[in-house]
């Protein structure tokens, strides 16, 4: 990992992975805001990362059955939008569910709310919740999460907001990691079609 970040922040080969229209680096726009003078907020944000999920809910078949696997699935979310800059912070329940209400409507910008809900009873709950390990509860539940999380789980799952505490929005976005990924994805790709095992390894360990 530490050698991503060097990578991303100094570029690859003398070209660094900025946007050619813009003057900073996709390294600066990232962390163009001081996050240790607001490290309340940073507490906030990072109660909401919870990893990835991985859960087995058919130990066996008693059939033949498929296994699907995805070519670079974690590597694909780097093409995405992440917050930048400077973010707005409410400690108010009811700024907390006005600018979710406003996201749900207009989807600008990107952010991190921290509510209590009831998720009804289901075989694949959406809502990671930390209780010791991580887990996916049904009930009433307390716990912070991002406004996608939660938009899909009141959308797709059933699952109501009772109480709003506090919301961190970011209205600036950038795929900043996009032209990073790019580039050794290509990395990987070449080298696979030409057998070189050694970049093709240097491509899997950055991506």
């Amino acid at each position: 990992s530490s050698l991503s970040r060097f990578l991303f922040k100094n570029g690859y080969k003398g070209e660094v992975f900025k946007n050619p229209l813009y003057t900073q680096t996709d390294y600066q726009i990232l962390s163009q805001y001081n996050w240790k003078s607001n490290l309340e907020v940073e507490e906030f944000i990072r109660a909401s990362y919870c990893g990835g999920r991985t859960e087995v809910f058919k130990p066996r078949l008693n059939h033949p059955g498929y296994h699907y696997d995805v070519n670079s699935l974690y590597p694909s979310q780097f093409d995405k939008e992440y917050p930048v800059g400077k973010p707005e912070y409410y400690n108010e329940p009811g700024m907390a569910e006005f600018i979710f209400t406003r996201w749900l409507e207009d989807k600008n910008g990107l952010g991190f709310l921290s509510a209590s809900v009831y998720i009804p009873d289901q075989q694949i709950p959406p809502l990671p919740c930390k209780m010791g390990k991580l887990v996916f509860p049904c009930g009433y539940v307390y716990g912070t999460w991002t406004l996608e999380e939660l938009e899909y789980a009141v959308r797709n799952c059933g699952v109501k907001i009772l109480e709003y505490y506090e919301v961190c929005f970011f209205q600036n976005t950038f795929p900043v990691f996009k032209r990073f990924k790019d580039c050794f994805y290509q990395m990987k790709v070449k080298a696979t079609e030409e057998k070189n095992e050694s970049l093709r390894t240097l491509a899997t360990l950055m991506l």
